[in-house]
């Protein structure tokens, strides 16, 4: 008797040999995301972040890691920013090669960006849903009051600059296994923070106001322990390309010239004290020394000599006639007053108006030891 294959039976042989190589092609483990060296696997840990992942793995291949001791690791991959203090697990092998598994924990301001980008509140505390609603009205505000991309981010670095205080030190909070000055919700609710703090802040207000955001780490940082020279800053993506952002060091806290711009998009070399060293770059800056959305090209004035400095710092003026100060930028050494004011009084003179001013000057050295520059804030008492 021949026998035949049954449709029925036929569907179940189809549906078996499916499921026999579907767990077959399971049971394969996957093969992590490696890297040649530590460097290279920044901009893999940074998208991890950006996503909030509760575990970051990869492999690390005939590198320097081999030689570290996880704690070294830890620091070393903790300076990318996006989070504070973590776990992890090394596992090196015969051919030198690290299996990495990493389980961060991530600043307020980078979980309250990713709620931001995902749509999703359900996850954040209730400190952090304050800081969420309060956020999303200032960066509404920085939209409607800006008519450029600089504009807005300009808003941005002005409000945390009044708002936040330095702060060295603070008390730990139970909710988090750092001081609340470290964080965005320190520095906004009760408006003190070290760089930690204005940069979470910074990160969160930026994202949220629409630009691509990162965090960066540099200063004379140890592979061992905590170093008072660590510094951290934020990194802005405007036109394609990266610049460097450091509210900390731009927020001077006097009452007549409360803030400076000398740290508002400079690029690397620019800015004294913000050496990367050994640490890895979050964002392709380049390296270059493009200036063209450096605050004082753009926003305010600068030259090189005391007569056209002058006549940039009138002629904004009476451009802005409601702007009671101007920033503006000497370049190439520290700023000679007398020679300023002259060349203040005697352009002024030429359009017989009485005027009065008075100015604050913060001389700030740059990656070259020999290069100075002068940033001054002049507040026009009177103009008429």
């Amino acid at each position: 008797m021949e026998r035949t294959v049954t449709n029925e039976k036929r569907k179940y042989m189809i549906l078996g040999i499916a499921v026999f190589f579907l767990l077959a092609f399971w049971s394969i483990p996957a093969r992590a995301v490696t890297f040649e060296r530590i460097p290279d696997a920044c901009d893999y840990i940074n998208g991890q972040e950006e996503q909030l992942a509760e575990g970051i793995d990869f492999t690390l291949e005939w590198c320097e890691a081999y030689t570290m001791d996880s704690n070294e690791l830890l620091r070393y991959f903790q300076m990318q920013g996006g989070f504070v203090i973590g776990t992890i697990q090394v596992t090196k092998h015969e051919d030198k090669t690290v299996d990495v598994h990493l389980e961060p924990y991530y600043y307020p301001g980078v979980r309250v960006a990713y709620a931001y980008r995902s749509g999703d509140t359900s996850f954040l505390t209730s400190e952090e849903r304050s800081l969420y609603d309060y956020c999303m009205d200032i960066a509404n505000d920085a939209y409607l009051v800006s008519n450029t991309d600089l504009e807005r981010e300009k808003y941005i670095h002005d409000f945390i600059c009044d708002r936040v205080v330095y702060k060295t030190d603070g008390t730990k909070d139970s909710t988090m296994p750092v001081p609340r000055h470290k964080t965005a919700i320190g520095a906004f609710f009760d408006g003190e923070a070290n760089c930690q703090g204005y940069t979470d802040l910074f990160y969160v207000l930026a994202t949220m106001a629409g630009f691509e955001v990162r965090k960066q780490i540099g200063g004379n940082w140890s592979w061992t322990g905590p170093s008072d020279n660590n510094h951290i800053w934020n990194v802005i993506k405007l036109d394609g390309k990266w610049y460097e952002v450091d509210v900390t060091w731009d927020d001077q806290e006097h009452s007549d010239a409360p803030y400076i711009y000398a740290s508002f998009n400079f690029a690397p070399g620019w800015s004294y004290g913000h050496d990367l060293g050994n640490f890895g770059v979050c964002a392709d800056m380049g390296w270059s020394s493009d200036q063209k959305y450096f605050y004082y090209s753009e926003l305010g004035v600068c030259a090189s000599d005391y007569a056209t400095l002058a006549q940039k710092v009138y002629d904004y003026k009476c451009n802005h006639p409601n702007e009671s100060q101007v920033h503006a930028m000497y370049i190439g050494g520290q700023l000679d007053t007398a020679a300023f004011d002259n060349a203040m009084k005697d352009y002024a003179n030429q359009f017989s108006r009485w005027v009065n001013w008075s100015y604050r000057v913060y001389t700030i050295q740059f990656d070259n030891p020999e290069q100075w520059n002068s940033f001054l804030v002049v507040t026009w008492n009177q103009f008429g």
